[in-house]
């Protein structure tokens, strides 16, 4: 070994927390670019191949475009019927591979996990498990259990209450799932985590089942105002919409931006994959920047929760067929709402199962009273306290418990922190840099 890769196995040995790179996380749950919270350690960029040479240099080139490779953008109805296709093959690859092993398909009663399912039952896929969690009584879990079982497929339901979450979540041995979904990059993902515990015990839950979740390079685009070309917007906004997005787990992004070092790696991830500021590929910013970011740092470190508990896992959704199909695709596809998709989704389900389930129309319905003071504050002008106070609602009242994860916190610290504008995640990224997250904690290193 070189004296640089000795000096990088020193530091490993002793690791350090990054300040730095600690106060970025805070913001967004995850470090930018390739810094991670351990000082002096570097990270793989996500959809890259890294060469490493003896001298300690590496040189990181794509695996996976995250920009447009095309001229030819094309239209919904193409893009939706060469997606499917590419569905088609590669999770036609999966069940060859799968060789008729166990598949277990977290299901929401969304558009994603839907979607899977259709394609399973197209491709008479065998063994086929789904699971849903959360409170009893939730109202997902009643769409989800129609979704299933129209396609023929059993279905399983881990119920809990915020009180059974907090119980089995407040005990020093959480450590070991915390270390084992910690990658020095990002808050581990804990929204799984009850279910795949009871599953584990579960004698209809095969040992070497695959998990499916709905991961996907669909609906990576947020901001979808500033995708019309009436709408004035240079890289300095850019950088500003992107920040607003992604540093925003402490309620304020435009404090989070001040820091010089967040603003330098945003500002050079825009310059670089948006130089001629072109109005036509703005949802192409938005799109690449997460899919660079939060998508395979955060959301993607699921997978690392299901290894712990001993279950394989695929992200077929993921896969090199469908993303490059999707990061093709003309604008009118990137919208924060995905309607087309979700379009597309229901008649591929309703082909397959006979019947249709509305989600999207009962789901989202607010309370009453939350709807009226809602509607007035939109009326004031008053969009970020709209916001603020939805959020906060929906993560105190969430049919998966989320004030179950929030360490010590009684409930009324915890609403006071949503209320005043951190997220749920955000209080969760606060409580592990502390060290607090759990009795004991023992994962990360000290500053």
């Amino acid at each position: 070994l070189g004296d640089v890769y000795k000096r990088q196995i020193q530091t490993m040995a002793d690791p350090r927390l990054d300040q730095a790179a600690a106060a970025e996380f805070l913001n967004a749950c995850f470090v930018l670019g390739d810094d991670t919270l351990i000082s002096g350690v570097k990270s793989v960029p996500a959809a890259s191949i890294v060469e490493l040479s003896a001298d300690g240099k590496y040189d990181a080139r794509e695996h996976l475009c995250l920009m447009p490779t095309s001229q030819q953008r094309l239209g919904a109805r193409d893009v939706l019927e060469i997606f499917h296709d590419e569905l088609l093959s590669v999770f036609g690859r999966l069940l060859e591979d799968a060789n008729g092993r166990q598949l277990l398909v977290p299901l929401s009663g969304g558009a994603d996990s839907r979607l899977i399912l259709a394609v399973l039952r197209e491709l008479e896929a065998p063994n086929v498990h789904t699971f849903t969690y959360g409170f009893p009584e939730a109202l997902e879990a009643k769409l989800s259990r129609e979704v299933s079982e129209n396609l023929g497929y059993p279905w399983h339901h881990v119920t809990f209450s915020a009180q059974d979450l907090y119980k089995r979540w407040w005990q020093p041995k959480t450590n070991a799932f915390l270390q084992d979904c910690w990658t020095g990059l990002a808050l581990p993902h804990i929204q799984d985590w009850y279910a795949l515990g009871d599953l584990r015990k579960n004698p209809e839950i095969a040992d070497d089942a695959i998990i499916l979740p709905g991961h996907t390079i669909v609906g990576n685009e947020h901001d979808d105002w500033c995708f019309d070309p009436k709408v004035g917007v240079d890289r300095e906004r850019m950088v500003k919409i992107l920040a607003g997005h992604h540093l925003n787990q402490q309620g304020n992004a435009k404090k989070a931006l001040r820091v010089d070092n967040s603003r330098q790696k945003i500002e050079g991830f825009v310059t670089a994959h948006w130089p001629d500021e072109n109005p036509a590929t703005r949802s192409d910013v938005t799109t690449a920047f997460n899919l660079a970011e939060r998508q395979p740092k955060y959301i993607n470190n699921s997978m690392r929760g299901y290894e712990h508990f001993g279950f394989q896992w695929a992200l077929p959704m993921l896969e090199r067929g469908p993303w490059q199909v999707w990061i093709n695709a003309a604008q009118e596809l990137h919208d924060s709402a995905r309607s087309e998709y979700k379009r597309y989704v229901q008649q591929k389900y309703t082909a397959q199962a006979g019947k249709t389930v509305d989600y999207w129309g009962v789901v989202n319905r607010l309370p009453k009273p939350m709807a009226i003071a809602l509607d007035i504050l939109d009326k004031m002008h008053l969009k970020d306290k709209i916001n603020q106070l939805y959020t906060a609602h929906v993560c105190l009242n969430h049919p998966m418990g989320l004030e179950g994860f929030a360490g010590g916190l009684a409930k009324a610290q915890l609403a006071k922190r949503l209320y005043s504008g951190s997220s749920i995640i955000g209080v969760y990224a606060e409580l592990f840099l502390d060290g607090n997250w759990v009795p004991e904690q023992d994962v990360l290193p000290p500053l």
